[in-house]
């Protein structure tokens, strides 16, 4: 088991975490899913979820990243963190300008939702400055704690809820279980921050260190920063969520619902895996990128005391450049290896879920979603999930080692990426391949900024000697080993054939799904255990002693 305190051992603390505090919440989302009809849940999951979406991107994770590369600073930090109910209260005011005019009469109660949706948000935004404290001492455990504690209390009232008040009133249940969600992690993360007697206040106190931002960007430094993030959650916004502004415009509700099932099932690897695994390097990259600047800083304070100054600034800046190179040398090994590992598990996503979409589907949400057009589409975005693997933590990486300069052409493009996105799927659209064409559209847009990333990251990460060839040096750490491809292979191609037999029959029984699941099974612990034996030396029964063992310690 990696030591709690490196970046793979905050990554497995958050990842098993999330299995474990969200396991519930899945079963009772399936539970809701069986008792709706796919139009609600297209209002629910896409139009009202989008208003959640919306003053995450474009507020929660812009005050955020700021305050993770501010982090040194706690009460510039705090001040940034206290703008985030007043830019919620702006972006929500905007969102319900824009509904004013929905139609209340296709779908009953959706108005009062809409408002419950929006003081949602706001709500939860008042989190942030309690939030401060777990970012910048990376209070893993109490995070987790919170937010699954905040997922169960929305799901059981969601399904509590329905079963009291029925499915005609399916959309304000799901909004008041949203509050209820809001009202829980905003009161967590206060509860948590004032029993730590973590600061709050957003001026400054006795013995707060006098810097405008870490690593000593200037006066300037969190306007630009706060900006260039801005623009930049802005174009992400239009990337990731592109498809559902797609969907309200040109596809009919019952359709969202479908792509709203498929995508919530498809997207459980990014929120069990590769979330904890993005915001981990992150973290752990903003750090390097603090350390960096400041030896910088300090680079040309000694060189500007000094007595012989082209001297001493010659040395200096030599010394610097040599720390620096250093400490990237070391962070472009972890993230080599973590983005390795990530698009092995997107792989093996890749291999077995199309095989199984279907079975999934039926025993998880019945035959009224598994014998529609949910199942194909499940499979489609199974295979893309490799290169969402990848682009995630590449991306973040970029995010957290990026100056502000280069956060400017990174969001430049961004947009390119996003106006390229939209036109893909709109063109995808109108040819005539539906939802599939919005799943390949996507993948050749996560595809190109992976791309993009592995140039910039090659650049930064790969030995300066060898000119262009660096950038494909480090990139080949990334992939995996032709045997590990044969074998993915083999597998996919094993649980495949049993799953072409059962595609005649309209319902999968009991017999067919027994052995469906065993081979399945078979297949994917002899992948899984020889994977793990390359990747970490290790075998999976001694990860699984050395994790007990750590729980046992922490207990």
């Amino acid at each position: 088991m990696p030591p709690a305190d490196s970046p793979f051992g905050r990554m497995a603390y958050l990842v098993l975490n999330q299995i474990l505090s969200r396991g519930l919440t899945f079963v009772l989302n399936a539970l809701v899913v069986r008792a709706l009809d796919a139009s609600t849940y297209g209002v629910a999951s896409v139009r009202l979820n989008l208003v959640l979406l919306t003053a995450a991107s474009l507020v929660r994770d812009t005050v955020r990243q700021v305050t993770a590369r501010s982090a040194d600073d706690r009460q510039l930090a705090l001040r940034l963190a206290w703008l985030a109910p007043a830019l919620a209260t702006v972006v929500m005011a905007g969102v319900l300008a824009i509904e004013r005019r929905a139609d209340e009469a296709a779908r009953p109660g959706y108005r009062i939702a809409l408002a419950l949706y929006c003081t949602s948000s706001v709500l939860e935004a008042t989190a942030e400055p309690a939030y401060v404290a777990v970012q910048v001492h990376m209070l893993w455990a109490s995070r987790a704690l919170v937010e699954g504690s905040a997922h169960l209390a929305r799901c059981v009232l969601t399904y509590t809820l329905l079963r009291t008040r029925g499915p005609a009133l399916a959309l304000e249940a799901f909004a008041w279980a949203q509050v209820a969600y809001a009202i829980t992690l905003a009161g967590g993360f206060w509860l948590g921050a004032l029993l730590r007697g973590d600061p709050l206040v957003p001026w400054r106190g006795h013995g707060c260190p006098d810097r405008r931002l870490a690593g000593g960007e200037g006066a300037h430094g969190p306007g630009r920063l706060l900006g260039a993030y801005a623009l930049q959650q802005l174009a992400k916004y239009a990337l990731t969520h592109g498809e559902s502004l797609v969907l309200l415009a040109w596809v009919a509700d019952a359709e969202q619902g479908t792509y709203a099932l498929v995508l919530n099932l498809g997207s459980l690897l990014a929120r069990f895996l590769l979330e904890p695994a993005e915001e981990t390097a992150f973290a752990h990259l903003a750090q390097h990128a603090r350390a960096a600047a400041e030896a910088r800083g300090r680079a040309d304070a000694h060189s500007v005391n000094a007595g012989n100054a082209d001297a001493a600034e010659d040395d200096i800046e030599h010394a610097a450049r040599a720390e620096r190179a250093e400490a990237l040398a070391a962070a472009g090994e972890v993230l080599a290896r973590v983005a390795r590992r990530l698009l092995l598990a997107g792989l093996v996503f890749a291999a077995f879920g199309p095989a199984f979409s279907r079975l999934l589907l039926q025993l998880v949400y019945g035959l009224r979603w598994s014998g529609g057009r949910a199942p194909v589409l499940l499979a489609s975005y199974c295979v893309h999930v490799p290169v969402m693997a990848l682009n995630g933590v590449l991306e973040a990486a970029v995010r957290a080692l990026a100056t502000p300069a280069q956060l400017g052409a990174f969001n430049r493009y961004l947009g390119a990426c996003a106006v390229a996105y939209w036109l893909g799927m709109l063109l995808l659209l109108r040819a005539g391949l539906g939802l599939h064409g919005m799943v390949l559209a996507n993948a050749v847009n996560l595809g190109a900024r992976a791309a993009h990333h592995l140039r910039l990251l090659g650049r930064l990460f790969g030995p300066t000697t060898d000119g262009a060839g660096c950038e494909r040096q480090w990139a080949r750490k990334l992939l995996p080993t032709v045997a590990q491809a044969a074998m993915l292979l083999a597998a996919a191609v094993a649980v495949s054939a049993l799953a072409l037999r059962q595609r005649k029959e309209p319902v999968i029984g009991l017999r067919d799904a027994a052995l469906h699941l065993a081979v399945g099974a078979a297949n994917f612990i002899a992948v899984a255990c020889a994977l793990v034996r390359v990747e970490t030396g290790v075998s999976v029964a001694q990860l699984l002693r050395g994790f007990v063992r750590a729980r046992a310690k922490s207990l």
